[in-house]
C-alpha cells in the first residue's frame, strides 16, 4: 500500500529589481518544477522593475501545472505587485507590515511617441492582469491609481480588501 505524503513547499525568492537576469532565473526555476504536485511559494520583497521581464515571469506562472503561492515579505511594488496578485487564489499572502504598491509603467523616453504608445499598451495589459486576479474592474483600478496620483500605496489589510492578497500573516 502506498500513501501520498505531501512534499514540502518549495520556495523561490524575488528580491531586488525585476530585470532580465532575475526573470530568466525565476522562469527557469518555474519551468524546472515541471510535474511537481507540491505547491511552490514565491516570496517577494521587490520594488518592481522592468515590465517585459515581469511579463515573462507572469507567462510562465500562467503555464504552470502546479499551484504557485505568493507571499509579500516587505514590499511588492509595480510589477512585483502584479506577480503577487498572480498567485493561486486563496494562497496569496502578505505580512502585516508589508506594503503593496500598484502604479502605471513609466519610461525615461516620454518624449518619444512610439514609446508613449507602447507604455499605454503595457499599462492596459498590466491593469487587465490585475483586474483578472483581484475583485476590482479595470476602471476601478485606473481610478484608484489616478486618485493616488499614479502610485497607490496599500497596507496588507488594504491589499486584502483590494483583492491582491487573500490572507495576512503575523
Amino acid at each position: 500500500m502506498t500513501t501520498n505524503i505531501p512534499r514540502e513547499t518549495k520556495k523561490i525568492y524575488i528580491t531586488g529589481e525585476i530585470n532580465d537576469t532575475l526573470a530568466n532565473e525565476i522562469q527557469l526555476m518555474l519551468l524546472n518544477e515541471g510535474s511537481t504536485i507540491a505547491p511552490l511559494r514565491m516570496i517577494i520583497n521587490s520594488k518592481g522593475g522592468s515590465v517585459y521581464p515581469a511579463l515573462g515571469i507572469i507567462d510562465v506562472m500562467d503555464l504552470a501545472s502546479y499551484p504557485i503561492e505568493t507571499e509579500c515579505d516587505g514590499i511588492a511594488a509595480g510589477t512585483a505587485a502584479i506577480i503577487l496578485a498572480m498567485g493561486e487564489k486563496g494562497h496569496r499572502y502578505a505580512h502585516m507590515d508589508s506594503r503593496i504598491v500598484i502604479m502605471y509603467a513609466k519610461s525615461s523616453q516620454e518624449d518619444n511617441a512610439a514609446v508613449i504608445g507602447e507604455i499605454r499598451k503595457l499599462n492596459k495589459e498590466m491593469i487587465s492582469i490585475l483586474a483578472n486576479h483581484t475583485n476590482k474592474t479595470e476602471k476601478e483600478i485606473c481610478i484608484a491609481i489616478e486618485k493616488a496620483k499614479g502610485e497607490l500605496y496599500m497596507t496588507a489589510k488594504e491589499a486584502k480588501s483590494f483583492g491582491i492578497v487573500d490572507e495576512i500573516l503575523d
